[in-house]
């Protein structure tokens, strides 16, 4: 019966891509898109074979443990109904009596707790509302983990086309975006299961696309009300991702009076030192070092439970101290070759680190693309590349500082390889442009 569900839902879900306007994409065929809708549910129906029969510790691993917590907590629906609503709600549940009852959770207090809201707990209570439709099948979760994620994937390749809307070629920038976007191995994998990651698609795409919009619904209430909405969600799931993109958002606005490419990449290293020190002096004088105390125990806390859980692809990060500015400097170039390069083809040391090896080499040379054709590129394009290399640069300094398993970094950062994607998008147009040309 859940297996019929399954292919019920699927052209259910094939049905709305293929009618609904949102998936609706200028100059680019319908047919495109719903290959790429239909290649996304077997990337979330293959990760779940993987995470099935090759990773079969279902208490720590990343799908089933959140799965199997929303199992849990749909089952007190039918046996305790308050208590459900309870949880679901998060209403007085540190009282030792709902304490007591709800031992059946795993994860529902992870190992490293957020210091902000803890994102475990809504992928739980999401897994719980889709066992009401799923009978428990777990790959029906992923079918609809696939569907949430190809939503967050069109909103970026819409907020691209809005972001070169004055261009003339914009169209053939968005359509290689959007195929570099639905394609790009990391990106297709880890955001078609049900995963924080998955939402976090969501939830960013979303608001990109509805920010690069606000010039046209400014005096509109509602918009700014879904704006906040999205907002505080991708607050509540990656806070560090919100706080790197509008460090990113900053420099693209405070960039608006310089007019040339070159004068653009000095200012992107000068913005890139002055927040760097005006951040550690604000968390110096005014925090008492509570920030770096708290990238160095999150630090500490992900090696241990590394160390513990015996990760496979365990990488070195020299230690921060909180005391020590120094150790926060001699640690960034790690971070960010651990983020954007390791392992490298030549060093993967298992089959399983040979695919993001692999990436790492086409991400090279992607990149590459960008740095040839740079001077190709309008001064508004410009603007775009180094915003998304100032998000990046804290984004992955943050992961690489605090993430210690490649296995990791391969997921956290994907919201920072989306949006350098955009880049490469205009810098592939610019070279098949020319090309023409000559």
């Amino acid at each position: 019966m859940s297996w019929f569900l399954y292919i019920v839902f699927f052209a259910l879900l094939l049905y709305v891509v293929s009618k609904w306007k949102f998936f609706a994409l200028p100059d680019i065929s319908k047919q495109l898109i719903l290959i790429a809708f239909v290649v996304k549910v077997w990337a979330g129906f293959g990760i779940t074979l993987l995470y099935t029969y090759y990773y079969t510790d279902r208490e720590n691993s990343d799908i089933y443990k959140y799965f199997d917590d929303g199992l849990f907590l749909n089952s007190l629906f039918y046996t305790k109904p308050l208590l459900f609503l309870q949880l679901l709600g998060e209403v007085n549940i540190d009282t030792p009596d709902v304490v007591a009852q709800i031992k059946g959770f795993n994860h529902w207090d992870p190992k490293v707790r957020s210091y902000l809201y803890n994102d475990s707990r809504f992928i739980i209570k999401l897994n719980a509302l889709l066992s009401f439709v799923s009978l428990g099948n777990v790959y029906i979760h992923s079918l609809f983990a696939s569907f949430f994620g190809f939503i967050g994937l069109t909103a970026f390749v819409k907020a691209l086309r809005v972001m070169l809307q004055d261009a003339t070629d914009s169209k053939n920038s968005t359509k290689i975006f959007a195929i570099l976007l639905f394609f790009f191995p990391s990106i297709l994998m880890w955001s078609s299961a049900m995963l924080k990651e998955t939402i976090l698609v969501l939830v960013f795409g979303l608001f990109l696309w509805w920010l690069v919009r606000v010039k046209h619904n400014f005096q509109k209430i509602p918009f700014w009300l879904v704006l906040i909405l999205l907002v505080v969600l991708l607050a509540i799931f990656k806070v560090y991702v919100l706080l790197s993109f509008v460090l990113g958002v900053m420099f693209f606005f405070s960039s608006a009076f310089i007019k040339t490419q070159w004068k653009l990449g000095v200012w992107a290293v000068v913005f890139v030192i002055a927040v760097l020190l005006f951040a550690v002096s604000v968390d110096y004088f005014l925090l008492h070092q509570s920030v770096l105390a708290g990238i160095e125990k999150k630090q500490w806390d992900s090696i241990r439970l590394a160390q513990y859980m015996k990760a496979g692809s365990f990488v070195f990060i020299p230690a921060v101290k909180a005391s020590n500015l120094w150790t926060f400097a001699q640690v960034i170039p790690f971070a960010l070759w651990n983020v954007m390069c390791a392992p490298m083809i030549w060093n993967a040391t298992s089959l399983m680190l040979l695919p993001l090896a692999t990436e790492n080499l086409l991400l090279f040379f992607l990149l590459l693309v960008v740095v040839f054709n740079f001077r190709k590129m309008s001064l508004h394009e410009t603007r775009i590349l180094f915003g998304v290399m100032v998000f990046c640069f804290f984004l992955f300094a943050v992961i690489g500082i605090t993430t210690p398993v490649l296995g990791s970094i391969v997921r956290y950062r994907v919201p920072g390889i989306i949006l350098l994607l955009m880049p490469v998008a205009i810098a592939l147009q610019r070279l098949v442009y020319h090309s023409k040309k000559n």
